[in-house]
This record gives C-alpha cells, structure tokens and sequence, in this order.
C-alpha cells in the first residue's frame, strides 16, 4: 500500500490536492490499488481544511480514476459507510484495527 503524508509539511489546499494527485498515480501502479493519506486531525477545536478539500476532490474524482475511498474510522467503528464500502478486503487487517480519523484510504 502507498502510503502519502499530506499534513507533515503544513500543506495548503492547493499543494495537497497536488502531492494527493501524485499518490493516486503512484498507488495504480502498487499491486494492491491502495494508498493510505494521512491528512491528520485539523487544528484544535476547528474544521480540518485539508481533510475536507481531500474528501470533497475524492468524492468529485469517484468513479474517474478512484473506485472508492474510506475513512479509517469508518472502518473502525462500523459505520453505515462500512458496510455499504467494497472494497475492504484491499485495506490490510492491521490497519483496520486502528480508527484514525486523520488517515483516508483510496481504492484505485
């Protein structure tokens, strides 16, 4: 699984839908189609800019080149989005034990 750290560098909107594009390029060529994005928690007490401008452009690219995408609390907590998600068995047992609400998992 690729795995891309989006939030390390205090990343703006714009340059993490970029280093985000270059993920999803690298993670087709990986041979499970999985990329792990940490986008982390946001700033204290506020709305997490990056994880929304992420989560927004992975819901506008699904179906173009993203099969699907979860969070890693969705898989956790068994959430509706669980279980209506397909593509769990391409996301590794050990990362579904952890429900990180600041990691986003692509099917590519």
């Amino acid at each position: 699984m690729y795995t891309v750290d989006i939030h390390k560098y205090n990343e703006n909107r714009k340059s993490a839908i970029e280093e985000l594009k270059i993920a999803i390029s690298f993670g087709k060529r990986e041979a499970d189609h999985c990329v792990k994005v940490i986008v982390g928690y946001g700033s204290s007490g506020g709305t997490h800019i990056i994880k929304n401008e992420v989560l927004a452009y992975l819901e506008e690219k699904k179906g173009h080149g993203i099969k699907d995408y979860i969070l890693s609390s969705d898989l956790y907590d068994y959430t509706p989005k669980f279980f209506t998600f397909k593509y769990s068995h391409f996301i590794p047992d050990s990362e579904k034990r952890v429900g990180n609400s600041g990691v986003i998992y692509i099917i590519v």
